[in-house]
């Protein structure tokens, strides 16, 4: 949505501000050297100050850069090149004629960096006095070989930077005022990341895991227990003879115990080659039957995993068949280090070892523990890129074997971040003493702050000597696996918990702590499959969960894990620690002791524990999800059956809370709690978890309310009442609708509410059907799920919406219904066309609950993606004759007309059809009553636009020189050759284009063309000659329309050149002194003509575009509806954003089932200050569909809302609606918006 280009002046690359005008001011300023390269934004939280640019023939001589006015770098050679690829992140590319390549960032004294490795340096989070390589770090303090690394580090004044490389490099935090990283190459790019709101530290790592990779679903059985020993081969007990036996004698006494567990591996060495491993198979000595005992595992409940390296030992035939083709690092000695690594590089050499691997999992074998990578059986400089290499050999064995990634786990010490989607990871060696356990801790806090979810440790450590681990130090750390995404525990060797000197009250904590894991596995398979989505990690740094708490930043030794948890592992002997509670929550123990302790936030306090319990705090207003989901090797329980737990501790200090389960199958079930103190209510939601479940909401005093049938309403000795209308432990009936082409299961989400994801309402537009009018669906004989959104249609960058699935299959419909309705109910419908500018998708998840709670259970909500940028609105003669134009608003259509023909089925009515929309959404709907003049155009009621948008509408003749340079840019000459280009390719040219005589980008690239058939002529032309079709009509617009798509205005000539750019057929003299009213601002950091500009283009683009319509329908005799939004959000106003675009969306659909524009700040004000506006909102627009007019169900003491008669509006406030009369300024349609939608001439 923004320019992408390049002003030099004054010899300093000058960024576009417009990516940055929401949070932040970028701007470029000269170093200590005229024509040096640097980085300035100001982001509300602090400053990035990217000061130099760093080349050199050595990492030791790299120096700061200066560049030419076309981005040559003077002293070196080479060139710089930015852009903006997304409203938060600027991406940076440094080519140069030297070998090394880095930049340097000026910082704050207090200014603080976590990040790039898991290894706690000094014992801390932050990378204080840390300069190192990025490469494994070898023997330290506490862990050996903690090694998962990434170019990639986060600052507490508010930013990350992301080097996206391979090749070898340097950190260097260690420098006073400065840090900086230097790689080895010739070609660096590096990102500089903003967060989506100031000290939202997660935004960042979405931001950075969605440009480098994300880890993958891991099956149930990753998370563990998982069992293993460094050496099955020795140890024996009773009457075991060999490795087979061995593990065999502890899956009989995790059977007879009781204790749960989920996998086995099995370490170096358990092969016949030469320190085990290089000959691709089981000693037989040791394993005299493999495949039978790897089935017999899996029998017991047991995944079966084995150990690999990129290593060849001497005399292994992985060593003699590398050395006969020169595969090897020639410079590794094979005696010294135990074997050279293959290079992977060479294809001969990767595919050699992907084909041997084969021999494992033939076996069935499912995943690697992946070793070593850094001990220098290979080049320093080469292991980032080896490593990766290697992981990703693994991971295709896994695939070509059992298919996707739920199948197998297989998990490394040495990974970088490229390949979190490819091996999950253990922390390394850690020391058997406290000082192991807490830097083990340490290291998998800074694992999630690298994006690094899917983290385990050796319980009870590697580094056993002596005695070690003690029973209390491995109960401590048993009790902190509990509390890990995966738990994973060496026996054997002398250290076996059920064999001397340990005792039977350790067997009882291992029994307890991997029950207690095995629990929560609901809960960390819910933030694992988040974690999947959006790289936010499950434990977390105090920080990302308590960004305004400063102490957070600091403490190495607790974490949140998810956001319900605060775990505070002891780490000491004794048991007794102090546990600091994060300011803006308040905690409970939990599970051991009872809710009537309320640990405060912001307050410290010393807590004791028996080795049995350990410091876990449930946070107010937490959800927990638990239960036995998976069974692994619970054999003992004849009758074992899957259930849930639902945990609420509700707090009238949270309004409202919500969990995402995730299943697996059946997908993700939304957990909604909603707290009112005024008549001490709790609302609990949920829909169909398909198992037997139950709910627990701890109340005061310790109370419990314990439902497993319905709540209904209780006054318990808890404080509270809870009503919950239904629980699903009475499994709801899955919903299931027949629609002729297809039958489509759904799910009930909450009380009395059914919904239907991802249903196709058109055929996949692939193909021969690229560019042309959307098909009907295809015939489906099988029984199809619809419990998931489908993605959203790919469009062009957009930072306006936040990174989600997307795809050029996308025509999917949704429906929300009360479960009561059927047939014959008749109910209203609402179809809701999203945003986007026509550029995009806003979002598949707009959630009709609160909508359909508000009316009563009496409407049906519909929502839809459509196609947008090339895919909906390529304009040629071309398309014209062997395609389709506008095919977005075809789509748009044919949900539409889907909703006439099957929402009866539905219990909705086909004669009360309201479309309602938000920007081009709210274009769109005002567009079909111009559909065809206004004729064929039955299929709705009445129309609802909020915020309206629609570019200048062109003939497509105009629009031509697009077509040409698409075809230019794929090499294509013909419509028929682009249908027949990979997605990938297509999208390379799905961007926006300046119109030619132009030079700057305008804002939105793609919109509907004057086709001569559904859009017949310009909308001001169609409304002048009544050539619509008039229905009831609502429409309004926020105070502030464009504040969020200017960056700066510092003068008349800016003013000018940015409407040139969106509208090229306009005459722009004058403009800025029409609007001299707005006075200018002197003292704006945005310049003195940001407010005349934000409001002069708000006016012509959304207001006036509206009221035009407001006009045309009045005086045709249809009701008329208008408001002006002006409900003000402290963050909004701070920002200088006042009461911004689309900002009503989130009163509209209610807090939570709407996604928040990306542009703006989170919309948490509709939580609080702002609440009581959300239901005169809601009232209102659902009246409007029940009975055309707004008034008949309104909300109490709301004011009545008049037709527009002579220019009267509602203007909307929280607490202070009231009617007013459209200023003058307004109701002349103002002589921008009449030259825009009339004047301007018709090409």
């Amino acid at each position: 949505m923004m320019a992408e280009r390049s002003n030099i002046m004054k010899a300093v690359l000058k960024f576009s501000a417009l990516s940055f005008a929401f949070f932040s001011k970028t701007s470029a300023s000269p170093g200590s050297d005229p024509g040096s390269f640097s980085i300035t934004i100001q982001n509300g939280q602090g400053s990035v100050n990217n000061s130099a640019v760093l080349v050199g023939t050595t990492n030791s001589s790299a120096v700061p850069v200066s560049a030419s006015s076309s981005g040559a770098i003077l002293n070196n050679g080479g060139q710089i090149t930015y852009q903006n690829i997304s409203r938060q992140v600027i991406k940076v590319q440094v080519n140069s004629n030297s070998s090394f390549i880095g930049a340097r960032f000026s910082v704050a004294h207090d200014e603080l960096f976590y990040g790039v490795w898991e290894y706690p340096f000094s014992y801390r989070l932050a990378n204080t006095n840390v300069s190192f390589d990025l490469k494994g770090v070898a023997n330290g303090e506490g862990i050996n070989w903690s090694n998962a690394r990434a170019p990639f580090f986060i600052s507490t004044a508010g930013y990350g930077v992301y080097a996206d490389t391979l090749h070898m490099g340097s950190f260097d935090f260690a420098t006073p005022g400065q840090a900086q990283f230097i790689f080895n190459t010739t070609s660096l790019v590096y990102y500089i990341i903003q967060p989506d709101s100031p000290g939202d530290y997660k935004s960042i790592i979405q931001q950075y895991t969605a440009l480098s990779s994300r880890i993958e679903m891991p099956p149930d059985s990753g998370y563990g227990p998982i069992f293993w020993s460094d050496d099955f081969e020795q140890d024996y007990h009773g009457s075991v003879s060999n490795a087979q036996e061995n593990y065999y004698d502890v899956v009989d006494h995790l059977y007879y115990n009781k204790i749960r567990a989920t996998a086995m591996f099995a370490d170096r060495p358990y092969g016949s080659g030469n320190h085990s491993f290089g000959n691709f198979d089981f000693d037989p000595k040791f394993y005299p039957s493999p495949k039978q005992f790897i089935a017999n595992l899996s029998t017991y409940g047991f995944d079966f995993q084995v150990w690999v390296a990129n290593r060849a030992f001497l005399d292994t035939q992985l060593y003699n068949d590398s050395a006969a083709n020169g595969w090897l690092f020639t410079n590794q000695d094979p005696h010294q280090y135990m074997g050279p690594a293959l290079n992977l590089s060479i294809s001969a050499a990767y595919d050699y070892f992907k084909t041997h691997l084969k021999a494992f999992t033939d076996l069935g074998v499912k995943g690697y523990k992946i070793d070593r990578g850094e001990e220098d059986e290979m080049p320093v400089y080469l292991q980032n890129i080896q490593s990766t290499l290697f992981e990703q050999l693994c991971h295709e064995t896994m695939v070509a074997a059992w298919g996707t990634s739920t199948n197998f786990y297989t998990f490394a010490r040495s990974v970088v971040d490229r390949s979190r989607s490819t091996a999950y990871i253990w922390n390394g060696d850690s020391h058997a003493d406290f000082t192991g356990l807490a830097y083990t801790i340490a290291s998998g806090i800074r694992s999630g702050i690298i994006g690094f979810s899917q983290w385990t440790s050796d319980t009870g450590g590697y580094v056993r000597e002596g005695d070690n681990p003690t029973e209390e130090l491995w109960a401590r750390w048993m009790h902190f696996s509990a509390f890990s995404p995966s738990y994973e525990i060496m026996v054997g060797t002398s250290h076996t918990p059920w064999y001397a000197p340990y005792t039977s009250r350790l067997v009882k904590i291992l029994q307890t702590t991997a029950q207690m894991h095995t629990e929560l596995i609901p809960y960390i398979k819910s933030y694992t499959y988040a974690a999947t989505q959006t790289g936010i990690p499950l434990m977390r740094a105090l920080f990302l969960e308590y960004p305004h708490d400063r102490k957070g930043f600091e403490i190495a030794d607790e974490y949140a894990f998810g956001s319900a948890f605060l775990v505070a592992p002891i780490i000491n002997t004794g048991g007794t620690r102090s546990v600091y509670f994060p300011s803006g929550s308040a905690f409970v123990s939990y599970p051991f002791t009872n809710t009537s302790i309320v640990y405060q936030g912001g307050t410290t306090h010393n807590v004791t524990h028996e080795l049995e319990t350990s410091p876990v705090f449930a946070r107010e207003g937490s959800i927990v999800v638990k239960g036995d989901v998976y069974q692994g090797n619970a054999k003992w329980d004849k009758n074992w059956q899957p259930w849930l737990e639902v945990q609420i501790f509700p707090s009238y200090g949270v309004a409202e809370s919500k969990f995402d389960y995730y299943s697996g199958e059946k997908g993700v079930a939304v957990i909604s709690v909603k707290t009112v103190k005024y008549g001490a209510n709790v609302t609990v939601a949920y829909g169909d978890f398909g198992i037997k479940s139950k709910l627990v909401v701890y109340g005061k005093g310790g109370g419990r309310i314990n439902d497993q049938k319905a709540l209904g309403q209780f006054e318990k000795n808890t404080g509270l009442s809870c009503y919950h209308p239904k629980s699903p432990y009475e499994k709801y009936p899955a919903p299931t609708v027949d629609l002729g082409y297809a039958r489509y299961q759904g799910t009930t989400i909450s009380a009395g509410i059914n919904q239907f994801l991802g249903m196709r309402y058109a055929a996949p537009p692939l193909g021969e059907l690229r560019f042309r009018a959307p098909q009907n669906p295809l015939v489906e004989t099988h029984i199809q799920n619809a419990t998931i959104q489908g993605p959203i249609c790919l469009s062009v960058q957009n930072p306006f919406v936040p990174p989600q699935a997307s795809a050029e299959d996308c025509l999917f419909i949704n429906v929300y219904t009360p479960a009561s309705a059927n047939n014959s109910s008749k109910l209203p419908v609402m179809i809701w066309l999203q945003g986007g500018a026509f550029i995009t998708n806003f979002n598949a998840d707009y959630n009709g609950t609160g909508l359909i709670q508000i009316s009563g259970g009496n409407v049906v909500v519909v929502t839809f993606n459509f196609r947008v940028g090339v895919y909906g609105f390529l304009a040629s003669e071309d398309v014209r004759q062997n395609g389709d134009l506008n095919v977005g608003l075809l789509d748009q259509r044919k949900a539409i007309d889907w909703v006439q023909e099957h929402i009866e089925n539905f219990g909705g009515d086909p004669q009360r059809v309201t479309l309602f929309g938000t920007s081009s959404g709210g274009g769109s709907v005002l567009l079909h009553t111009l559909a065809h003049g206004g004729n064929n155009t039955r299929a709705f009621s009445g129309v609802i636009s909020l915020d309206p948008y629609v570019p200048e509408i062109f003939k497509v003749e105009r629009l031509e020189f697009q077509y040409q340079e698409i075809l230019k840019g794929t090499n294509c000459t013909s419509l028929s050759c682009l249908r027949l280009l990979p997605t990938e390719k297509l999208q390379v040219v799905n961007v926006n284009r300046a119109f030619p005589g132009q030079t700057e980008l305008p804002l939105f690239g793609f919109g509907p063309c004057i086709d001569d058939t559904f859009l017949p002529n310009r909308p001001s032309k169609l409304l002048a000659e009544g050539r619509f079709y008039a229905v009831p009509l609502l429409q309004g617009t926020v105070t502030n329309e464009g504040t969020i798509f200017i960056s700066e205005a510092n003068n008349a000539s800016q003013f000018s050149q940015f409407f040139t750019a969106q509208f090229p057929d306009l005459d722009t003299t004058g403009i800025d002194k029409h609007y001299s009213y707005v006075p200018l601002n002197e003292t704006s950091s945005q310049g003195p003509y940001f407010d005349r500009l934000a409001f002069a283009y708000g006016d012509s683009t959304f207001t006036c575009f509206g009221l035009s319509f407001a006009e045309a329908f009045a005086k045709a005799g249809a009701p008329v509806y208008s408001y002006l939004y002006n409900v003000l959000d402290p963050v909004n106003v701070a920002l200088g954003l006042g009461v911004p675009h689309t900002w009503e969306v989130d009163a509209v659909w209610g807090p939570g089932n709407a996604v928040d524009n990306a542009a703006l700040p989170a919309a948490n004000s509709y939580l609080n200050i702002n609440a009581d506006i959300v239901p005169v909102v809601q009232d209102y627009l659902t009246s409007f569909a029940r009975a055309a007019d707004l008034n008949t169900f309104r909300a109490m003491e709301s004011p009545v809302w008049e037709t527009w008669r002579n220019g009267e509006r509602l203007k909307i406030q929280t607490n202070a609606t009231v009617m007013e009369v459209v200023s003058e300024q307004q109701s002349e349609l103002s002589f921008l918006g009449a030259e825009k939608w009339a004047a301007a001439p018709l090409r």
